[in-house]
């Protein structure tokens, strides 16, 4: 963007449109990313993104790996919740240990 100020912006999901160097609509959707622009010149960074030229089909994608990593986090927090609900057992162990010892 000639004349314009560079900057920066955090991305959420979504869907992009563009036109590629033959003129041809490409679609970009992504979790989340890092949009710049600096010098005339645009660059987008993102862990994980799908392209193409069906807009539905890479929604499906984007919908599906938003999914995926809801499911992680979930396990995860599941997971983690166990792991503290076992040190504090043990824990309250140690401590019956260390007070019936005196």
């Amino acid at each position: 963007m000639p004349g314009h100020v560079g900057m920066v912006a955090l991305l959420r999901y979504g869907l992009a449109r563009f036109r590629d160097q033959a003129g041809v609509w490409r679609y970009l959707a992504l979790p989340g990313g890092v949009l710049r622009f600096s010098e005339n010149r645009m660059t987008l960074t993102a862990v994980r993104y799908f392209l193409g030229d069906d807009p539905d089909a890479i929604c499906e994608l984007l919908a599906a790996e938003m999914a995926r990593i809801d499911s992680e986090v979930h396990r995860a927090r599941a997971t983690l919740t166990e792991i503290e609900r076992s040190l504090l057992r043990r824990l309250a162990e140690l401590s019956n240990r260390v007070a019936g010892g005196r």
